[in-house]
């Protein structure tokens, strides 16, 4: 066999074994978390709501039933945060077992979302009257007199 195949050879076989390591290595120490995100007074599903593992990269949204299955979670004590838009966000400690799956349901409660007072005024004078919230049309025939 001639030198540069042996070469070849030598480095494929370097190259699997390292990626069979880096696999292995990454699989060590993990568990898996799923469960349900759903409203607390409906118990309906939240599709959508961001589930993740603080600290770590491992995270999701929840499927259309409000379901998660978060894989690869560290062993050992963890905070998972959950959060949905129009629901106030909760961190719930878990213990995460090697090779083991944890199913824990999450229930979030409604917030009210409160926006800022928007103010909106008209440059035209007339258009709207300031001690109510009603507004007229004015007809362009009017706007043309005006002008003028």
């Amino acid at each position: 066999m001639p030198a540069h195949a042996r070469l070849y050879r030598t480095a494929v076989i370097c190259i699997l074994l390292c990626l069979v390591g880096v696999e292995t290595s990454l699989s060590a120490g993990t568990g898996i978390l799923r469960g349900r995100v759903v409203d607390e007074a409906s118990k309906d599903a939240l599709p959508g709501a961001v589930v993740r593992v603080q600290g770590t990269g491992v995270g999701m949204a929840t499927d259309l039933d409000g379901k998660f299955d978060l894989r690869n979670v560290p062993v050992g004590k963890q905070t998972v945060a959950v959060s949905y838009v129009g629901y106030k966000k909760i961190s719930v400690e878990v213990t995460v077992s090697e090779d083991m799956v944890l199913d824990r349901d999450i229930s979030l409660t409604a917030e009210a979302i409160e926006g800022e007072t928007v103010v909106v005024t008209d440059r035209r004078r007339g258009s709207c009257r300031p001690s109510t919230s009603s507004c007229h049309p004015t007809a362009s025939s009017t706007l043309s007199r005006r002008r003028r």
